[in-house]
């Protein structure tokens, strides 16, 4: 009948011959008569093919399906394998086929326009979305949109959209004429689902009829009942009489960054209604590494979207005492390491001591002589073990003491007496004279020898009898000389001060490293005072103090951050 309308089908081939002429079609001209298949309106005045789309694969069977919009009806016909549209047992090649033959028909109160949505729930059926910017239900010609979810089940006979679409995105306000446009937006945010785009192109959020348009993303769970666009993201017309949203597509993935992009016209922008079409990167990817950072219309949630290794806040740890041991005190940074003064973990049982890190084991000594018992411990989170208790477990018995006396005798030599008055004597240094070592206790097992003239300095294990580590001081004597250990830059150093009869004084330091179980690096110092007294040395923090014999202090060294001997 007159203006009942129609759509044709034209199948694609392999050699791009689509009327069959024996040539590619590239300059050709194809009359729709020779169209694989026409499909026409029902009735006069039904303008079949006011609208027509792919509504991709509603029914997942893996073969794309058709929509035909007329004036109030939009037809759905599932493609097939055979190109036998209408059962008719023949290929339709030419064939005229009646629209009410379709295997679907959803019905409105007004012009349907439909088209494809995509897959918005992603369980791999696409949808259908059909538009009516005259709906009143939202307020007279504020607009509305209809999503029907695809499905197994062939959708068949007649549908009407106002009582059973899944969903109807309804235009905010009366006039705004929402469903102006509509249309995939493809996966904006890169998150599996697809999204609809719908335009309103006379809302009057941006100026009177400036129109706008809106963005509804896809998601696992199917969208149902009324939705008014005010829950949408909305993107308004520059200035009013603009018509944004006149026209609304997906642009695909215009910059290759994963996330697909939209287009929406605004075909009365400008002074001379010129129109303008927008092409918005909504979420943009600049490192690919799959999440949006910020420079995009819309917010991504990448940290730092120039790393692809970082895109969100990694949780790091106080590390106050920086031994590489963090605390329970949460930081937070967009940083694939660790900054300073954080660790990566949370196991430092004292974060004030860079000394100790975890619970230590330490051993009972009810004998006091420095050897505890095996089969008794206790672990406490400290570097040195608390009253009653050792770091040595070697104690065969621990009601009697197995040393009760150490003392140095002439020529370098340490004798050790036991509590049955057994003897044995350490060969410390080798000299000629009969001045006593300097002897300091350090720890449980260790003990500090200092030469009589301060030449040189050893680190003994009076448990396993034997010289650890030797250093050398100075080749001169120091007759007058003291043995002191302090804690420096948080570390354990043997503090050595020695004057000659002249008044030259000679300051030498030893870091001693007790879990190597050796005297480490030295660093000395030489100056000529008279007044210092070496045994009233002192130590104020990371500064040694050389004092007279009132306690005057005389001279001061700082030991710096580079562990260099200053005067100050």
């Amino acid at each position: 009948g007159i203006w009942s309308g129609a759509a044709y089908l034209i199948y694609g081939d392999s050699d791009g011959d689509l009327n069959d002429d024996g040539q590619p079609d590239i300059t050709d001209d194809i009359d729709l008569s020779e169209a694989d298949a026409k499909f026409v309106g029902e009735e006069a005045s039904d303008y079949a093919g006011i609208s027509v789309t792919t509504s991709g694969d509603v029914n997942n069977d893996g073969y794309d399906d058709i929509l035909i919009g007329s004036a109030g009806s939009s037809y759905l016909i599932y493609g097939d394998s055979d190109g036998d549209l209408n059962d008719d047992g023949q290929p339709d090649i030419t064939d005229d086929i009646d629209l009410s033959e379709a295997a679907a028909n959803f019905i409105s109160t007004g012009f349907v326009y439909t088209y494809f949505a995509g897959d918005v729930n992603n369980d791999s059926y696409d949808e259908i979305i059909f538009r009516d910017q005259y709906d009143d239900e939202g307020g007279s010609d504020a607009g509305a949109v209809y999503l029907i979810y695809g499905q197994a089940a062939d959708y068949a006979g007649s549908i009407d959209l106002a009582t059973s679409a899944d969903a109807k995105f309804l235009g905010e306000a009366a006039g705004d004429h929402a469903g102006s446009s509509a249309s995939s937006a493809g996966d904006v945010n890169n998150d599996g689902y697809h999204d609809i785009i719908i335009g309103a192109n006379t809302n009057n959020d941006g100026g009177s009829s400036a129109g706008a348009a809106y963005l509804i993303y896809g998601q696992a769970s199917n969208y149902t009942g009324d939705i008014n666009l005010s829950e949408a993201i909305e993107f308004t017309g520059e200035a009013e009489d603009d018509w944004a949203g006149i026209a609304v597509s997906s642009a695909g993935d215009i910059n290759n960054d994963s996330f697909d992009d939209i287009l929406i016209g605004a075909s009365f922008n400008g002074v001379n209604d010129n129109g303008a079409a927008y092409l918005g990167y909504l979420y943009i990817d600049a490192d690919h590494d799959g999440v949006a950072g910020t420079d995009g219309l819309l917010d991504g949630t990448d940290c730092n979207d120039s790393d692809n290794t970082m895109a969100s806040n990694q949780t790091y740890y106080v590390d106050a005492d920086g031994d590489g041991y963090g605390s329970t005190t949460v930081g937070l940074f967009c940083s694939s390491t660790a900054p300073a003064g954080y660790a990566v973990n949370s196991s430092d049982c004292s974060d004030t001591d860079n000394t100790v890190h975890a619970d230590q084991t330490y051993y009972q000594d009810l004998d006091g002589d420095g050897l505890g018992n095996a089969l008794v411990t206790t672990s406490v989170c400290a570097s040195v073990p608390p009253a009653g208790y050792v770091t040595n477990g070697n104690d065969t018995d621990d009601t009697i003491k197995d040393i009760s006396t150490i003392t140095a005798g002439d020529n370098g030599d340490i004798t050790i007496t036991y509590v049955n008055n057994d003897t044995s004597v350490i060969d410390v240094f080798s000299y000629t004279g009969t001045d006593d070592l300097t002897l300091k206790q350090y720890q449980d097992n260790y003990y500090l020898a200092l030469h009589p003239k301060a030449k040189k300095l050893a680190l003994i294990n009076i448990n396993t009898l034997t010289v650890l580590s030797r250093k050398t001081l100075s080749k001169k004597s120091f007759p007058t000389n003291s043995l002191k250990t302090y804690t420096l830059r948080n570390k354990k150093w043997a503090v050595v001060t020695a004057k000659n009869k002249k008044g030259k004084v000679k300051l030498s330091l030893v870091k001693i490293l007790i879990t190597q179980e050796k005297l480490g690096k030295k660093l000395a110092t030489s100056l000529v005072n008279k007044k210092i007294k070496p045994a009233k040395t002192k130590r104020n923090k990371n500064t040694i103090l050389l004092r007279s014999k009132n306690n005057k202090i005389l001279n001061k060294y700082l030991l710096t951050k580079k562990i260099v001997l200053k005067e100050i």
